[in-house]
């Protein structure tokens, strides 16, 4: 594992902010929800990280892989991918109320930096939620929990099944406008952009993938949970080299969320190794990446053969005796909870007059939703125990934190889309690619280099479309005849946008909920 210079990474940062805040404002078009999209994608767009276009899924289309796992996938711009609940809760410290106000994950990174009085020497995108705590607050702790795929509307939806969520709105601040702004919408991006309160055009974050040209393959860009990637620090960095003492633990369902909330930790020069933790899928353990982080000892001896023996290794039916499976579970949900809970009491956490902070993402209402859907039997069990779960947590930081109180925030990183109507309008990506090249190319090696992941990334074999007297917008004109792509955008539209502050990226409807 390399170390990284703090001097440098800033200033690489500084050349891409310089670059980015001098790009001129995006082109007219006679297709205003286009303009939006193109906006949205500025957003995330880093040089060598983003693909030739950007297919937009047709709104009730599900664009995803093959296999069982992952039959349902979010990336769009679409309200049920977009729309996020947005919670701060914190009694005696957090004034209950109701704001509509458009907010989105570069804001509530921007609030929690205000909250600890964090400045960072980066471009920061997000406003802060003013007027949550008093200016001489200090709460004993700050605790962020992404619900990972939490559609919004299960709070009303399932109402009777979340309790204590709804409670927790009433009781404090519910930001009934919290949105996306950016695309595409998925989870390294997400966190990345929460944990930094800036877009992936800065952080670099782009996804959880992008496909590597000189090596020939897709790459994910936390690959071996390493930060080489991420191009600034995070909270979780800053809140480590201003404040001695304070407790600073990062959890996540898998790596890829964990290391774009924790940072750099100790892989930069002067860094801080912070407690962090994910679930490692293939031994069933919780790990971490020991050159940048430490894991909690707490954690250190526990796995998951408890939950996957549980039932006789079945879990409504379904086979879950492995440690990839269990996630796919509700019993992986109180595995996430039972982790976080066990670092919060095997710690000083909250318990002195230094702020600690624990960002968490809980991954398990994720895998749920892309192999059995957002309104199954399954995911409605797994969104019952997540919430009944958040209850004992929330008495736990209680009384870990006695007077001083804590701060508590609760969002999503993406929603999931619902399954189409009739069964019938989703395409997997090699389906995608074999319906470009046969276009196209149909006796050649073809024209698609790679199309696979969330990211919904399109990156095209330039020497064969050369040879072939073809351009890249060629292949956007084709897909944007195809029923399953809303829109096709190029490169070559979004990097001239540069991605202004902010904008709604998805339809302009009100939020409603059935």
């Amino acid at each position: 594992m390399r170390r990284f210079d703090r001097a440098v990474a800033y200033a690489v940062l500084a050349v891409l902010t310089t670059s980015c805040g001098d790009a001129p404002e995006t082109a007219p078009t006679a297709d205003p929800e286009r303009a939006r999209w193109v906006e949205a994608l500025a957003r995330s767009w880093y040089p060598g990280r983003v693909g030739d276009l950007t297919i937009i899924p047709a709104e009730g289309w599900v664009i995803t892989s093959a296999g069982t796992s992952y039959v349902f996938m979010h990336g769009g711009p679409w309200d049920y991918d977009t729309e996020i609940p947005g919670i701060i809760y914190g009694p005696g410290l957090v004034e209950p109320g109701v704001r509509p106000d458009a907010v989105s994950h570069q804001d509530l990174g921007a609030t929690v930096l205000d909250w600890l009085d964090l400045t960072p020497d980066y471009e920061i995108a997000g406003r802060p939620v003013t007027g949550v705590l008093d200016e001489d607050a200090r709460p004993a702790a700050i605790v962020v929990i992404v619900l990972d795929a939490f559609r919004a509307d299960y709070l009303t939806r399932w109402a009777d099944d979340v309790p204590t969520l709804r409670e927790l709105a009433s009781s404090g601040l519910d930001l009934d406008g919290a949105r996306i702004d950016y695309l595409p919408t998925n989870t390294a991006a997400a966190h990345t952009t929460l944990a930094t309160g800036t877009f992936p055009r800065v952080h670099g974050i782009t996804g959880n993938s992008y496909f590597d040209r000189g090596a020939g393959w897709g790459r994910n860009l936390f690959e071996g949970a390493s930060p080489e990637n991420l191009e600034v620090p995070t909270v979780a960095d800053l809140l480590g080299g201003a404040v001695e003492g304070a407790v600073i633990a990062i959890q996540g369902g898998t790596y890829y969320p964990a290391v774009g909330m924790a940072g750099h930790g100790a892989c930069i020069a002067g860094g801080r190794a912070p407690l962090m933790t994910f679930y490692d899928e293939r031994r069933g353990r919780w790990a971490t990446n020991p050159d940048c982080y430490a894991l909690p000892e707490t954690l250190s001896e526990v796995d998951a053969s408890g939950i996957m023996a549980e039932g006789d290794g079945t879990w409504l039916g379904h086979d879950v005796a492995d440690p990839g499976e269990i996630r796919r579970t509700a019993r992986f949900a109180r595995f996430e909870a039972a982790a976080l809970r066990s670092v919060i009491s095997g710690t000083t956490f909250g318990e002195d007059d230094v702020t600690d902070l624990f960002l968490v993402n809980l991954k398990s209402t994720d895998y749920v939703s892309h192999k059995y859907g957002p309104f199954s039997v399954e995911m409605r069990e797994t969104v019952r125990v997540v919430d009944g779960e958040l209850a004992e947590t929330v008495d736990l930081l209680a009384s870990k934190t006695g007077d001083r109180g804590f701060v508590l925030m609760i969002t999503s990183d993406h929603g999931m889309p619902d399954e189409p109507a009739g069964g019938a309008h989703r395409i997997r990506y090699p389906e995608v690619r074999e319906l470009v090249d046969r276009h196209f190319d149909p006796d050649g090696p073809g024209v698609v280099a790679h199309f696979d992941g969330s990211e919904n990334q399109m990156y095209l074999a330039h020497d064969r479309l050369a040879e072939l007297g073809l351009a890249v917008a060629d292949v956007s004109a084709f897909l944007e005849t195809q029923p399953f792509a809303r829109a096709a955008i190029t490169e070559d539209e979004v990097r001239p946008a540069g991605g202004s502050p902010r904008s709604d990226v998805g339809v302009t409807s009100e939020r409603s909920h059935p």
